[in-house]
């Protein structure tokens, strides 16, 4: 396990069927992400990207989330790609920086590795624009999902708008982003923003067992 403040990185082992496991890790605030997270999660992938035994990268989070979205406490900037200066805080505190969003969204879609996002609880703002950038996405049946960004007066970047319209469509683009409501999974599943819904007591099996077979496929291909 690799040592990381807001992440936790498993790479494989020789049983593990070259499956790395990165987990958002503030079970806390529901594993919403600053500045700090960001960076690691970035790091991380350049990491499994670089690493031959890798053949697919699992994304999660810890306790009863999988991503609320930008750590917003104490005035921190909004998660947006739209490639602005960071803005420093007065207070020496952890912010998320206006392109932080941006960088770690970019990474995982850029990553050279199938990357699979295994969704539970909370899914929103930040956390849902991560997601949508994995190749596949399961969800348990207590998912929650919404892109909150109207509601609270904020921007947002066009790449992550564009990473929507390419999973969901335009239509139910619109419908998420005009109306910024929170939508369960099984509704994601009709939209196409998952790939499938389970039990959660079922997810992480199932997940595992995916990332098995694609293991198990021409790298190259891939």
């Amino acid at each position: 396990m690799s040592d990381f403040e807001h992440i936790l990185l498993d790479l494989p082992g020789p049983d593990d069927h070259g499956i790395a496991t990165l987990t958002l890790n503030r079970p806390e605030v529901m594993n919403a992400f600053t500045n700090v997270m960001v960076r690691e999660m970035v790091t991380a992938f350049d990491i499994t990207d670089a690493d031959d035994t890798v053949r697919s990268v699992i994304v999660t989070g810890a306790g009863r989330a999988f991503c609320a979205g930008a750590d917003l406490s104490g005035g921190a900037d909004t998660f947006n790609a739209s490639r602005q200066p960071d803005r420093v805080a007065s207070d020496n505190t952890t912010r998320v920086p206006r392109d932080g969003g941006g960088r770690v969204t970019t990474r995982i879609f850029e990553s050279i590795k199938p990357v699979i996002a295994a969704i539970h609880g909370f899914c929103v703002g930040g956390g849902c624009a991560i997601a949508l950038c994995a190749d596949l996405r399961y969800s348990a049946d207590d998912g929650i999902f919404a892109i909150p960004a109207a509601r609270l007066g904020l921007g947002y970047g066009q790449d992550g708008l564009q990473n929507l319209i390419r999973v969901v469509g335009p239509a139910y683009a619109r419908e998420i982003f005009f109306t910024a409501r929170r939508f369960d999974a099984h509704e994601a599943e009709k939209m196409g923003l998952v790939n499938r819904v389970l039990p959660k007591a079922e997810l992480d099996a199932f997940v595992q067992k995916t990332a098995e077979s694609i293991a198990d496929n021409a790298p190259l291909t891939l």
